[in-house]
């Protein structure tokens, strides 16, 4: 169905919906409901909603009046006038200069906040301006990468709860970055292995249902030339009678691709025998993982598999 045309019973249906959940008598999974049956992914209704004004950031702090509203304001910035609705809080035009220059005095007065900021307090052993030197960085890279080769499974998980305790202490913990059906922990039924998600050990129940030999998390990916950012990437599942390595994803992040297409580049050969398990077929997740190569046949619905197996298992989450 064309994203930008759709049916006039299709819009009046939307339009209605949302009139109803802006009110109030609509709760729970109703954009869902929708999307399964008018047979539209619930990303392309938002986005058509949003473009004839039927939602807006804050739509469940409001009723809706059948005709946003729109204002004129002034940019916090340049001065310049400009028009956005009622509802939103933008305080710049939206010129790229205006809004960098916004987020930057945002930043300041956040860190002035937290008691003081890094343009004027001095470093406590006088590094403020320094930098290291490239011989120095050269051999903390490669400290680093040593490092990862040692590491065991345990190392890496005493890691990773070291780094989100950290994130917590210090503010910088977003939910946005986490799993959306988060609920990492350990499963009596799959021999107290850890499970960073309900997806992940709802998927080894199901390879356990059908008597699939599986391995966790088996064996960390390095990619030895990449001096910052991703530099490894350990598959979910190993499943070493069939050499397949399976990936268990709800959605990408930027980070996630970035490390998806490392993986392809440095190992084309493992790249080519991973499986992705993503929430369903028609998906932005699905045409994002094979923009990045991932073919039809490297695909499996975690949709299709709860139908299948929930039923089954007395454990499923």
């Amino acid at each position: 169905m064309n994203k930008h045309k759709y049916p006039k019973e299709i819009t009046d249906k939307i339009k209605e919906t949302y009139r109803m959940a802006n009110n109030g008598e609509l709760k729970g999974h109703w954009l869902s409901d929708l999307a399964d049956e008018i047979n539209v992914h619930k990303t392309n209704i938002s986005r058509w909603a949003r473009r004839h004004d039927l939602t807006h950031n804050n739509r469940n702090n409001i009723t809706y009046s059948g005709e946003a509203i729109r204002k004129e304001y002034k940019c916090c910035i340049c001065g310049d006038t400009f028009i956005q609705l009622e509802t939103e809080k933008r305080k710049t035009c939206g010129k790229k200069e205006c809004i960098h220059k916004a987020n930057s005095i945002q930043s300041k007065k956040s860190l002035d906040n937290r008691g003081g900021t890094v343009w004027t307090n001095k470093h406590p052993r006088g590094m403020l301006g320094k930098h290291h030197s490239e011989n120095m960085r050269n051999n903390q890279s490669k400290r680093m990468v040593d490092r990862w080769k040692n590491m065991t499974k345990e190392d890496i998980k005493k890691q990773s709860k070291k780094t989100y305790k950290t994130a917590i202490k210090n503010g910088a913990y977003s939910k946005r970055g986490g799993y959306s059906r988060s609920n990492g922990g350990k499963r009596k039924d799959l021999n107290n292995v850890y499970f960073r998600s309900s997806w992940e050990s709802n998927y080894a129940r199901y390879l356990n249902l059908f008597k699939i030999e599986w391995e966790y998390e088996p064996k960390r990916f390095l990619f030895e030339s990449i001096k910052r950012g991703i530099r490894s990437y350990a598959p979910d599942f190993r499943l070493p009678k069939e050499n397949k390595w399976i990936e268990v994803k709800g959605w990408l992040d930027k980070q996630s691709k970035t490390k998806l297409k490392r993986f392809k580049k440095y190992y084309p050969d493992e790249f080519e025998k991973t499986i992705m398990v993503i929430e369903k077929n028609f998906s932005k997740t699905k045409d994002d993982l094979m923009k990045i190569g991932f073919k039809e046949n490297q695909f499996e619905y975690y949709s299709e598999i709860k139908n299948k197996a929930s039923g089954f298992i007395k454990e499923w989450e």
